[in-house]
């Protein structure tokens, strides 16, 4: 994932194009739209990756986009009419855009709301009215479905044809159903049209997002997969499903981690029936006890570093698709000095493996450390720092654009962020003090 941008969706009439680097971390203050970037993003990719043959329905030749759970990710958007910004509304022309960059290949998609379902909090389809395809390295292709026309787009020339139903329908996903489909009535740049539905096809299937997202933590014995709402149970399902052996790296990952947590030493998973999880863990002196019987942020800690394994044992490897795992607020119910740890846990799958990462937090602890990291790697000048930092940091302000904070080779930002977050702790030490200066 490299840049987004949207327009109408939820909070925001236009969401500018936002660059994403290696590690991308997004902070500000409540309600300010850091969400928002994350369901546009999941909703987006989710979409691109499952938009199905609807041109078999003979009443609608447009696709449908997908606002509820789909195959992937249950984002709570519902509805069209749920998602729309308020402002945009109230507009004539009610439609929401989505702008991805995957790779190469910038996607756009516009969905228009019908009018007749705005009362329908059940309708969670809604038809797109365009989509396009554009190749940075080549041509690029929009569909315009309302008026059922195709544009293609090369080295300056642009051809437009009259659109119809696809006769091929060899793909389950539509977009490279369509994009095959005007090869074979554009003769003259086929081959350019087959290659760029070929690059569409390996570039979703190359890429893939996984989302953590806010769960509660609960300090349960036994963890019953049966239990569809127990967030830790499917963690501990997909772990033991992998077969993971205590000699795999993925084992030993957790290992490392859980000590430099000070969590403990080892640990074992045993399932009973099939559906019901028993995790113990030896703490630091030795001692094995129960994961119940840890503190809360012990727990939060350890179903991340299992959830982190389990996408190393899934995804690591030359043929396996590249995730970008989403974070939600992973500093919850933690320690500062062990929230300040996370961006070294995150920053060494990064360089192990290559996962790329967005996160969501509040923590300055977390940014702090991300900070030091990025001094401790001595930068020659700001050049290199922009060739080789993996970092980005972007901070959402109440009423104005996110912007990027911007790194200098020392650590410290070009940018300022706004009052509340970095300078909140001294405002309330400097009132204690000034309290005591009274006296």
């Amino acid at each position: 994932m490299k840049q987004l941008s949207f327009s109408n969706f939820r909070r925001f009439e236009y969401f500018p194009p936002l660059a994403f680097g290696d590690i991308t971390f997004l902070v500000g203050g409540n309600n300010c739209g850091k969400s928002t970037l994350v369901k546009a993003l999941l909703l987006t990719f989710d979409n691109l990756r499952h938009i199905r043959n609807s041109w078999k329905d003979p009443s609608s030749h447009a696709p449908k986009f997908r606002f509820d759970a789909n195959q992937i990710h249950d984002l709570h958007v519902g509805t069209f009419w749920r998602a729309l910004n308020h402002h945009a509304a109230d507009k004539k022309d009610k439609t929401i855009s989505f702008s991805l960059v995957v790779e190469q290949i910038t996607f756009g998609i516009t969905i228009e709301g019908n009018e007749n379902d705005k009362d329908d909090s059940y309708e969670t389809l809604s038809p797109i009215i365009l989509l396009s395809v554009n190749d940075a390295e080549s041509i690029s292709v929009a569909f315009d479905y309302k008026k059922s026309q195709a544009t293609l787009c090369s080295n300056g020339t642009s051809l437009t044809m009259a659109m119809e139903r696809p006769s091929i329908l060899m793909n389950e996903n539509d977009i490279i159903n369509q994009i095959v489909d005007f090869s074979e009535k554009c003769i003259e740049y086929k081959d350019e049209l087959k290659a760029l539905a070929q690059k569409v096809a390996i570039t979703l299937r190359n890429n893939v997002i996984e989302y953590i997202y806010t769960h509660a933590v609960t300090q349960k014995i036994v963890f019953s997969y049966e239990d569809k709402n127990d967030y830790i149970a499917a963690v501990l399902h997909d772990y033991f499903e992998e077969q993971i052996q205590e000699s795999d790296k993925e084992h030993q990952f957790v290992l490392e981690w859980m000590k430099k947590f000070d969590i403990g030493t080892d640990f074992s998973i045993d399932c009973k029936s099939g559906a019901a999880y028993y995790v113990k863990v030896k703490n630091m002196v030795g001692r094995e006890m129960e994961l119940a019987d840890l503190g809360l942020g012990y727990i939060q800690i350890m179903i991340l570093l299992l959830k982190l394994a389990t996408f190393i044992s899934r995804y690591e490897g030359p043929s396996t698709p590249t995730p970008t795992i989403v974070i939600e607020e992973p500093e919850q119910n933690l320690h500062p000095k062990l929230q300040s740890l996370l961006a070294d846990l995150f920053a060494d799958i990064y360089n192990d493996y290559g996962f790329r990462f967005i996160i969501e937090t509040h923590s300055e602890y977390i940014i702090r450390s991300v900070q030091n990291i990025v001094l401790q790697q001595s930068y020659r000048d700001q050049e290199e720092l922009e060739q080789k930092n993996p970092f980005k940091v972007y901070y959402f302000p109440t009423t104005r654009a996110p912007y990027d904070m911007g790194f200098q080779p020392s650590g410290r930002f070009k940018n300022k962020f706004d009052s509340g977050f970095f300078d909140e702790a001294g405002r309330l030490h400097m009132t204690i003090i000034k309290h005591e200066r009274r006296k």
